[in-house]
Formats: C-alpha cells, sequence, structure tokens
C-alpha cells in the first residue's frame, strides 16, 4: 500500500478524468445473521447500460409509493410480485450483461477480526507515508476498506481486464461521516471519499489489477432509499440468508416466503448448493464450521 502517497498526491489532478464514463457500476450492502455470528457483503456489479435499466425497474416496481423502498428485513407480503419482479429483473440484468458479479459472502468472527486488523493497520499507515494527520476519518475509512477489497477481488476474477467503475455502498454510522469529511495532505484538504478512492486504486494496482479503476468521485456512500441497486443487493442477501437458513432446517412462513421468492428466480442456479460448511446456532444465526467465508455466487 506503500502507493497510496502518490495517488493521494495526485488525486486533484490527473488521476481520474471529470466526465469519465464508467463501464461498471457496483453496489455493496451489508448483511449478518441473528446475532451477528456471521456477517458479510451482498455484492453487484453490471455493466452500466444494464445497471441502469435494473434501476429505472426498481423504481418502477416502487409504485404506487406505499412500499416506499424494498428492504429485506422489512418484507411485506401484500407486495410479493413487486420483489419478484426485481429479482427477476436482476437475473435478467445478469443474463444480458457480458461480464458480472452478483455474491453474497459471509465472513466467521475470527476472519472478520483478521480482516479488520489488516485494514486497521494498513489505512493509518497510508495516512502517514501520505504526511496526513491520523484523524477520525482513518477509522471511517478503514471501515470502508473491507467491503472495497473483497469487492475488488471478486471483480478481479469475473469482470474484463481494464474499464472503469462506480461503486455505491450503503451508509451506515461509520461511513455516513465521510461524506461532507476532508483529510489535509501535503498541504491539501482532499475529500475523504477521493481519499477512498486512492485506497481503491492503490490496492487494485498491486493486489487486483484486473479490477475496473474507480472514477474520480466515483465513491459513494448512499442511504439505500436513494439507490435502486442498493435495494437489490439488500433483498439478494437477506433472501439468501433465508433460503440457506431453511435448507440448514430452520422455517417460519416469512423464511419459507422469501425462500420460495429466491428460489422461483434463481432457483435453477442454487438449487442444490453445498451448504455442509455451515450449521445452524441456535434459532436465528448461521455458524461457519471452518475459518474463513461461505459465498453464494449468482453469476
Amino acid at each position: 500500500m506503500s502507493a497510496f502517497c502518490d495517488v493521494v498526491a495526485s488525486a486533484d489532478s490527473g488521476a481520474g478524468h471529470p466526465g469519465e464514463v464508467a463501464t461498471y457500476r457496483c453496489a455493496i450492502d451489508d448483511f449478518g445473521t441473528g446475532r451477528a455470528i456471521s456477517e458479510g457483503w451482498t455484492m453487484l456489479a453490471l455493466r452500466e447500460a444494464q445497471a441502469a435499466e435494473l434501476a429505472s425497474h426498481v423504481k418502477a416496481a416502487l409504485k404506487p409509493p406505499a412500499l416506499g423502498a424494498f428492504h429485506g428485513k422489512a418484507y411485506m407480503r401484500r407486495f410479493r410480485e413487486q420483489y419478484v419482479s426485481v429479482l427477476q429483473a436482476l437475473r435478467t440484468a445478469l443474463e444480458s450483461s457480458e461480464e458480472r458479479v452478483a455474491v453474497c459472502t459471509l465472513l466467521d468472527q475470527q476472519w472478520k477480526s483478521t480482516f479488520k486488523a489488516f485494514a486497521a493497520r494498513v489505512i493509518p499507515n497510508a495516512f502517514t507515508n501520505a504526511g496526513a494527520a491520523i484523524d477520525d476519518n482513518a477509522s471511517a475509512l478503514s471501515h470502508l476498506a473491507l467491503p472495497l477489497f473483497e469487492l475488488q477481488r471478486h471483480a478481479h476474477a469475473h469482470l474484463a481486464h481494464g474499464g472503469s467503475t462506480t461503486v455505491e455502498i450503503d451508509a451506515d454510522d461509520v461511513t455516513r461521516q465521510l461524506v461532507n469529511s476532508s483529510v489535509r495532505a501535503q498541504g491539501c484538504d482532499i475529500p475523504a471519499l477521493r481519499v477512498g478512492r486512492s485506497i481503491w486504486e492503490a490496492s487494485r494496482k498491486l493486489n487486483f489489477p484486473a479490477a475496473p479503476s474507480l472514477v474520480r468521485d466515483g465513491l459513494s456512500i448512499c442511504d439505500d432509499e436513494t439507490s435502486p441497486l442498493i435495494q437489490v443487493v439488500d433483498l439478494l442477501g437477506n433472501f439468501s440468508t433465508a433460503y440457506v437458513t431453511v435448507a440448514l432446517g430452520r422455517t417460519s412462513k416469512t423464511l419459507e416466503e422469501k425462500r420460495g421468492i429466491l428460489d422461483e428466480v434463481f432457483g435453477d442456479l442454487i438449487r442444490g448448493s453445498d451448504f455442509s460448511g455451515v450449521e445452524l446456532d441456535g434459532d436465528s444465526d448461521i455458524r461457519l464450521k471452518e475459518t474463513g467465508a461461505f459465498t453464494l455466487t449468482f453469476a
């Protein structure tokens, strides 16, 4: 990550071009099991045209506005057909996008702690190398870096080499503070999210060179109500958790309905998946049997 300081130095000059058209649009939402024994992210990457069509479909499916926004935890049975419609639109987008990523990844506590410790070392060191004061933004950027690194790993494996992207991440109490914050480095005030872009670029160049570059000002912290793509990944993560929970033996009317919706749209892709690496822990948690991550892939 020593390249971070060089990327930060050019963040307001040549890195990224205003008006640059993104090849991809990515969305990230966190999700977890009942007591957060396992937590992770749902991630989506689509070509720009397919992402725009999907976003338009989500907005249309919300009319009339009684539903407000799509939230997996707030699932309402009377709107079942809208949920099905949105997931079917996601499948259409995945099938018509030349390269794509749609994954749900759960990390166990040990792996999550290792991941966090790595970011907690890398980001402050990057601030120091760049001549920037380590402040609350460093902690928030460490938190933000975790899903960015995971997205890069999947993008490196599944997207075409080259191209560029934007990334939308669902806001939480930590990342929301980055929206209007700045970092002072080498005599310049740099928007904190542009530093996040610099972290992306430094990591990409060193670890995941086939992942797309992040366009200037292409990193956004969004409330899910304002991002149709985050609403889609919210549903995918929540319904996937229900699918696995039922497959492991726990059921309820709501879990069965969510599982049924996911099976209706993606059943031919995930039916028969190997869940031997996970197990139920109590009434509402999924535990990984071995240290690492469990990933459900849809494309």
